[in-house]
């Protein structure tokens, strides 16, 4: 019985310790694979349910098994497309966060909210460039920019901010913090 019970034991293990693992992009692949590359602040985080209805409690959670959805409102800042293939870029998106990624809404409210990152986006509907990495931190600007003037292929020149397109995420996010 004891050699039974330790080979289910062991049959069980792989499964005990799987998770969501992610090999980080180097940021020379999101500059030069995105089709917008644009600073911005995080307006406001809001957490759907699976039919889109808000949720407020804080300790609402994401991740792998349930159906809520963390987005963000990011508001473009001035001069801050630093790459674009289109002629207007959004001056407001609303961009939903990767749904296997374990985070409560305080979570983001708490950490994201009021802060500015640089976010790496593609497609005319503006989508995260990655389901699992579309954003930096603003210190990682000077960076960019270099990575931009040394290869990345800048079409930003004559864009401008429209304050009245917004763009709509998808019911499935494609990214992540």
């Amino acid at each position: 019985m004891r050699h039974f019970l330790m080979i289910v034991c062991l049959c069980l293990m792989p499964f005990t310790v799987r998770a969501t693992q992610v090999t980080a992009m180097p940021l020379s692949v999101l500059v030069t694979g995105s089709d917008h590359v644009l600073v911005g602040k995080v307006e406001k985080v809001e957490m759907v349910d699976e039919r889109g209805h808000e949720l407020l409690d804080r300790q609402a959670r994401t991740g792998p098994g349930l159906k809520n959805e963390l987005r963000l409102h990011v508001v473009i800042e001035k001069d801050g497309v630093l790459k674009t293939n289109l002629k207007k870029v959004p001056a407001k998106l609303v961009l939903p966060l990767w749904q296997m990624w374990h985070f409560s809404l305080g979570q983001w409210k708490d950490d994201g909210e009021g802060k500015v990152y640089i976010f790496f986006l593609k497609g005319q509907d503006f989508l995260p460039f990655s389901q699992a990495e579309f954003f930096h931190d603003i210190r990682d600007k000077q960076n960019v920019e270099r990575l931009l003037r040394n290869g990345a292929r800048r079409q930003a020149v004559g864009v401008n901010r429209s304050s009245q397109a917004t763009n709509q995420p998808s019911s499935s996010p494609e990214s992540r913090r």
